[in-house]
């Protein structure tokens, strides 16, 4: 998926990157980013993950860190996945950036330990029932 390797390394250069997901209910947005459910063929996230422990460990990123977060937006609240779906808030600071107040920053240092966490915070997206998918978030 040559898509998002630009994002990662322009995010390495001190760049601002977004992978938005965007589609209708079981348009494969999900399979797209995670891969199939047998892992057979990695995802969005496993390839980006790889890319990214692959840059750090580059002599010029020496004590560089990853750290993941992870929120949903449902009904017009904020939610943190990595810590019981406590609310959190959005707040524009001084330099007119949103920070998202609360939310739960867990240190990764390897591929695997950042996809644990993904999988974790998936498992915790409220998700309903509908014509177009049974498992839809």
């Amino acid at each position: 998926m040559s898509a998002v390797q630009p994002l990662i390394t322009a995010a390495f250069e001190g760049g601002k990157v977004t992978c938005f997901a965007y589609g209708q209910t079981g348009s494969g947005k999900t399979h797209t980013m995670m891969g199939p459910a047998n892992k057979s063929i990695p995802g969005m996230y496993q390839l980006a993950a790889q890319d990214i422990f692959t840059l750090l460990s580059d002599e010029a990123f020496e004590g560089f860190g990853i750290e993941i977060s992870f929120y949903e937006i449902y009904c017009g609240k904020l939610f943190d996945l990595l810590n019981g779906r406590n609310a959190v808030t959005a707040r524009v600071d001084a330099k007119e950036r949103v920070q998202i107040m609360g939310l739960t920053l867990r240190p990764c240092f390897s591929t695997e330990e950042l996809m644990m966490i993904i999988d974790y915070g998936l498992n915790e997206r409220t998700t309903g029932s509908t014509a177009a998918n049974n498992d839809s978030s």
